[in-house]
């Protein structure tokens, strides 16, 4: 019963890990190939103006593609 406990108590700071990098973040901004493809697209956007400087990128289990969530302006 206590190592249920203690396992379920892990797992639901194991998923709040995993959640809070983008919960920092206001806006999805899309999913590129790969890591290079959206540091790029992020400096895009600065340079255009259309969000701040606050760049966040979500891995995705088993797979090359990232996140981009942005703080727009």
């Amino acid at each position: 019963m206590v190592k249920k406990l203690i396992a379920g108590a892990a797992l639901a700071c194991a998923s709040l890990v995993v959640v809070a990098p983008a919960a920092h973040a206001a806006s999805f901004a899309g999913v590129y190939p790969n890591h290079d493809a959206a540091v790029k697209a992020c400096k895009q956007g600065v340079a255009q103006g259309r969000w701040y400087n606050t760049c966040m990128y979500q891995a995705y289990p088993n797979s090359k593609q990232v996140g981009l969530w942005v703080q727009p302006r």
